[in-house]
C-alpha cells in the first residue's frame, strides 16, 4: 500500500516538472519521495526536488528530464546528458559517460546486505527468480520465484503452485521452515520442477552473493539454488 502511494505521488510530482530550474534551488531544497539506492557499491538517491526529478550520486545532484517510457522502463536524462537513469519500479540502471552501466537496487530499511568477494552488494529482501535447481536449469516456460520479506516470511511460485513460509537469516546462514503451498495440478514439466524445488529448499543452509549479483543458496559447499534479481 505504501509503495503504491509513493508511486502515485512521485508520478504526480513528475508530471508537474518543468524543463528548467535554477541549480542553486535544487541543491538547497530537500528531496521528496526519495528512494535510497545502492548502485553496485555506491550510494544514490532518486526523487523530486522542487517538482524536478533528481538523481543524486557521489555528492552531486543531477536535474533529470523524463525522456519516455517503453516496456515498463521509464528513461530519464540529465540536462547535459552526462547521466541517464532507466527506472523500473523502484530499481533501475544508471548509465554514465555514455557507456558505464550500474544496476541500482533500493536499500531496504533494516535489510541485511550481502557482499560478494569482488565487492558487489545487494539485500536478501525482495524478489528473486530461480535460474537453476541443484545444477539443472529451470526449463523455459516454468517459473520459480522467491520473495523475501522484512518480517522473515518467504513466498513465491514453485513451478506450478504458490507457496509461503518462513526463513531465518544470520550472516551467511539461511534456513527455511513451515513451507506450505496450494494444491493445483499442472503438466509434468512444472510438477517435476516443483518437486525438485521443495526437496532442495529443505537442504539449504547458506547464502552468498556472486560477483555478477546472483544469489546462491547452498547446502555445505554445494550450490543448490541460483537466482537473479527481479525487483
Amino acid at each position: 500500500m505504501l509503495e503504491r502511494i509513493w508511486a502515485r505521488r512521485l508520478s504526480a510530482a513528475l508530471m508537474l516538472a518543468g524543463s528548467c530550474y535554477a541549480s542553486t534551488a535544487v541543491a538547497q531544497a530537500p528531496m521528496a519521495f526519495a528512494t535510497d539506492l545502492e548502485c553496485e557499491g555506491r550510494s544514490a538517491r532518486f526523487g523530486v526536488v522542487a517538482d524536478v526529478p533528481t538523481f543524486e550520486i557521489g555528492g552531486q545532484r543531477h536535474e533529470m528530464v523524463r525522456a519516455g517510457e517503453q516496456d515498463g522502463v521509464t528513461t530519464y536524462h540529465s540536462a547535459d546528458r552526462s547521466i541517464s537513469f532507466l527506472s523500473r519500479g523502484r530499481s533501475g540502471v544508471l548509465i554514465e559517460s555514455g557507456d558505464r552501466r550500474s544496476n541500482c537496487t533500493p536499500v531496504r530499511a533494516g535489510g541485511k546486505m550481502l557482499q560478494s568477494p569482488g565487492g558487489a552488494t545487494d539485500s536478501l529482501e525482495g524478489g528473486w527468480r530461480v535460474k537453476s535447481i541443484a545444477g539443472s536449469p529451470v526449463p523455459v516456460g516454468v517459473t520459480v520465484t522467491m520473495e523475501f520479506g522484512p518480517d522473515g516470511r518467504v513466498s513465491g511460485r514453485s513451478g506450478c503452485n504458490r507457496y509461503t513460509g518462513s526463513f531465518a537469516n544470520a550472516g551467511d546462514t539461511l534456513k527455511f521452515s513451515q513451507l506450505a503451498g496450494t494444491q493445483m495440478a499442472c503438466p509434468p514439466p512444472q510438477m517435476e520442477v516443483e518437486q525438485r524445488f521443495y526437496s532442495t529448499v529443505g537442504e539449504i543452509t547458506g547464502v552468498r552473493l556472486s560477483d555478477n549479483r546472483e544469489l546462491v543458496l547452498s547446502g555445505g559447499a554445494d550450490p543448490l539454488l541460483i537466482l537473479d534479481r527481479t525487483h
